[in-house]
């Protein structure tokens, strides 16, 4: 994203066996080691293809120099191969 901009959406699509759950969440970090603030959180869901779009609420316009985004994708079920084959962001410059 541009500095300045301000993150509004996530979107993520993928496919898990059926019978698994997934979940998934974005997170704001800061590079100085402070706290992280998480942004999006989609709670689990049942497994099969997915395509998940979750807003964020009033996030900050962004400074690439002090901040950043993480996604972290949790996947739960017996033998589970997971494929997350898209996903985009939108934002307001």
């Amino acid at each position: 994203m541009p500095d300045q901009a301000r993150l509004l959406q996530v979107r993520l699509r993928g496919s898990a066996p059926a019978g698994s759950t997934v979940s998934w969440r974005v997170d704001r970090g800061r590079h100085d080691g402070g706290a992280s603030v998480q942004v999006i959180n989609d709670a689990a869901f049942t497994g099969a293809p997915f395509d998940r779009v979750a807003s964020a609420a009033a996030e900050p316009p962004v400074d690439n120099s002090t901040t950043y985004y993480l996604l972290t994708v949790l996947v739960n079920g017996l033998g589970v191969q997971t494929d997350i084959y898209g996903g985009s962001i939108r934002y307001v410059p």
